[in-house]
């Protein structure tokens, strides 16, 4: 009881996730409990689930100017499915999966506590470059990475297909691993590993995929 849902429609700059002319913006307000230290929920187990389903039509039909779904996820899990667009998917605590999407340059995904899964037939859409700067929103005309999956205490975990292995792959973690399907050469310093490099030889990509976690581990899967 107390948890109220609001749908409210906003212009472009009235939310940091709205990048396109218009957006509909979902918020969701969980009741607080006394002594839970302004916790949502906290103490009387209230939760909400969101699933929203949208139209075909809502696919980008133009590569050149991409739909977006924004979410931002004080606490829970964040899943999209079946998108093909721009990402700006913010968590706090939990996992974020991304499954059977087409992924445009600009996109952000990053969690404070869980993990990151990109896989299942999705793929970088690395045709089309984007003036956005991931999880910035800021704009640039210079080298910048095109997607940025990211969290600060999780594993971050990539799975790509033939057509998303052409890019530049800068991945960073502070303590754990880098694991891959590539034979890449990671560089270990201690708990560190970093890897800033072409992920196939001889090649020159301008495509540029950031993965980082600050306490975990990094996986570059081959579908």
């Amino acid at each position: 009881t107390g948890i109220t849902l609001t749908t409210t429609q906003i212009s472009q700059g009235a939310d940091p996730a709205c990048k396109s002319s218009s957006c509909l913006l979902i918020t969701t307000t969980l009741p607080t409990t006394a002594g839970s230290a302004g916790l949502p929920g906290a103490n009387n187990g209230d939760t909400i689930d969101l699933s929203i389903t949208l139209p075909a039509s809502f696919n980008s039909p133009d590569p050149l100017a991409p739909y977006t779904i924004g979410v931002t996820a004080p606490a829970g899990n964040i899943a999209v499915d079946g998108f093909n667009g721009l990402l700006n998917l913010t968590g706090n605590v939990g996992t974020i999966n991304v499954t059977h999407t087409l992924i445009y340059a600009g996109t952000c995904i990053q969690t404070m506590h869980g993990n990151v899964n990109v896989g299942q037939d999705s793929f970088f859409n690395l045709a089309q470059p984007s003036k956005l700067v991931p999880c910035s929103n800021t704009t640039s005309s210079d080298m910048h990475p095109w997607f940025n999956l990211r969290s600060s205490v999780g594993d971050v975990n990539v799975t790509l297909t033939t057509n998303s292995t052409n890019l530049l792959l800068d991945a960073n973690t502070n303590n754990g691993k880098i694991s891959d399907d590539f034979s890449l050469n990671i560089a270990t310093d201690g708990n560190s590993a970093t890897y800033h490099n072409p992920l196939l030889p001889n090649t020159n990509p301008t495509a540029s995929l950031y993965l980082f976690t600050s306490t975990g581990n990094i996986a570059v899967n081959r579908a």
